[in-house]
């Protein structure tokens, strides 16, 4: 029989309750992570006893009951209290913590084990599941994911860090409740439908979606990370969810001592014309602090693993389709490399969107699912280790510049085979300003290629001699047909290339 193994920290923490409570995070009908899972409160006084009784029934069905007895006896008050509990998943519990007997309560019931996701972003990520297209359908097929269960967080903001969560009247849900699903995060809650779809359907995922629309990276991560990228203090009065550290605060600190398998992230919108050139330190520094704070508060992996979605279009009526501002961002989301390297951003994945096209929904594209159906393979790569599901589309293995006598030659070759479709567009431009940053600085500097030759995984073409970049999908709307860029990968699961640009060496 599988036993388990609790053990008690204290740290300090100025608590307002009398006796004991847990942390707002800590409910009936919760997902704890299988394998090590944090359960963690407050107490107040210098002295308390405290009984954590534990029923469970073992994935096998076995039953599992254990009785532990702590003693607070430590002289400072107002500390933190943590129970730590190594169940597998598919392990449910019945968890009733008593202090001095049974004068003082708290019962934790129909926790389930299994592995915890964080949700979090702005719009898209905050986009409804109803909202989306065949939104019935998809709201109705939840219900046969039985082991999901939501944490839908409120929007909250603070100058301060916060060890609980400030707005505590959200409680946990499960799928069979189809009022709970419809408002929940259609991205996370795809991403996890279609991993289970793999996993198995019966797979434990506890979510929680921790979103605001329409807010900059910097107001998520904290001032130490601000600090790295030296980002100026920024304060908005009228919209403190974009100040800086606001949402952080508020929003993700209150969660760092749970532990959870990993994170899904879609932002990016609202950086575009904010910090832009900032986003390639901002990005990774938010995810490397996320990181190493979990790891410092929980037993929760200093790589866990951290997935996010690639900025998709815009409507084409409201900018100029070679606008730079998207295509800068998606392209320090991915460090400056066009792809996900997990040499530099390790443990990483990421999902393409840029064809799906809504010309009614714009920024928010009704697809949904074609992305998350990428994130997830991604995931399911690089979060649960199935290599036979890739985790990024073709990308250019070699890319040559040969010099003619009023053109340049450009000769590519990518690392995987290829399907090729130009009935929208061919995808590559160049631009002649003096340098990239000139050519991201403005409209209408990248132009399309006039014409491609591909044979086999090579790809080659020419540009005119004055061009100083040399770029794949270089628009904020480079297709308006779903599914119409013109490099997917030749297999099943059709990953596209996502977009990048190269200076022109000769």
């Amino acid at each position: 029989m599988q036993t388990t193994k609790l053990s008690l920290l204290l740290l300090i923490f100025t608590a307002a309750a009398s006796g004991f409570h847990l942390s707002a995070l800590y409910q009936n009908g919760m997902v704890l992570q299988a394998g090590h899972a944090t359960v963690w409160g407050f107490k107040d006084g210098n002295q308390q006893f405290v009984t954590a009784d534990i029923v469970c029934i073992l994935k096998n069905g076995d039953k599992y009951e254990e009785s532990k007895l702590f003693s607070l006896n430590n002289e400072e008050e107002n500390e933190f209290f943590f129970y730590y509990f190594e169940f597998e998943e598919g392990t449910k519990c019945d968890i009733t913590f008593m202090q001095d007997g049974e004068d003082y309560v708290i019962p934790l019931l129909d926790v389930h084990f299994g592995d915890v996701w964080i949700c979090s972003g702005q719009s898209n990520m905050e986009w409804r599941i109803d909202s989306i297209f065949n939104a019935d359908e998809e709201v109705a097929s939840m219900t046969e994911y039985y082991n999901f269960k939501m944490l839908r967080l409120p929007h909250m903001t603070s100058d301060k860090r916060q060890d609980d969560l400030l707005d505590k009247t959200r409680t946990w849900t499960g799928t069979s409740d189809i009022d709970s699903v419809k408002p929940f995060s259609a991205v996370c809650l795809l991403t996890a439908k279609y991993m289970a779809d793999v996993l198995g359907k019966d797979k434990v995922f506890g979510l929680i979606e921790t979103t605001w629309g329409g807010t900059r990276i910097e107001a998520w991560m904290p001032p130490e990370a601000l600090e790295v990228c030296g980002i100026a203090d920024n304060f908005d009065e009228n919209n403190p969810q974009n100040s800086n550290s606001y949402l952080y605060n508020a929003m993700i600190h209150p969660l760092v001592r749970m532990d959870i398998k990993g994170a899904l992230w879609y932002q990016g919108e609202a950086n575009a014309g904010w910090n832009r050139d900032d986003y390639q330190c901002t990005f990774p520094s938010m995810i490397e602090s996320w990181r190493s704070t979990w790891a410092q508060f929980s037993s929760t992996s200093f790589k866990f693993p951290f997935g996010f979605m690639q900025l998709a279009t815009t409507k084409a009526a409201d900018t100029d389709v070679s606008n730079p501002q998207f295509p800068v961002i998606r392209w320090h989301q991915t460090a400056d490399f066009g792809y996900v390297p997990n040499d530099v951003l390790q443990d990483v994945f990421m999902g393409v969107s840029l064809d799906t096209y809504d010309e009614e929904s714009g920024i928010h594209p009704r697809n949904k699912q074609l992305p998350s159906s990428r994130l997830a393979s991604a995931g399911l790569n690089v979060a649960y280790g199935l290599k036979e599901y890739p985790d990024n589309g073709p990308r250019p293995a070699t890319v040559n510049f040969n010099p003619l006598e009023e053109e340049i030659q450009v000769e590519l070759l990518y690392d995987q085979d290829f399907t090729w479709n130009e009935a929208e567009t061919n995808g590559f431009s160049y631009c002649c300003e003096a340098d990239l940053a000139a050519c991201n600085a403005k409209f209408g500097t990248w132009i399309n290629v006039e014409s491609v030759s591909v044979n086999g995984r090579a790809i080659s073409t020419v540009i005119p001699a004055c061009s100083v970049g040399f770029g794949y999908l270089w628009k904020t709307v480079p297709v308006l047909g779903t599914e119409a860029l013109p490099i997917y990968a030749a297999d099943t699961f059709k990953l596209p290339a996502s977009p990048w640009i190269w200076n022109v060496t000769i």
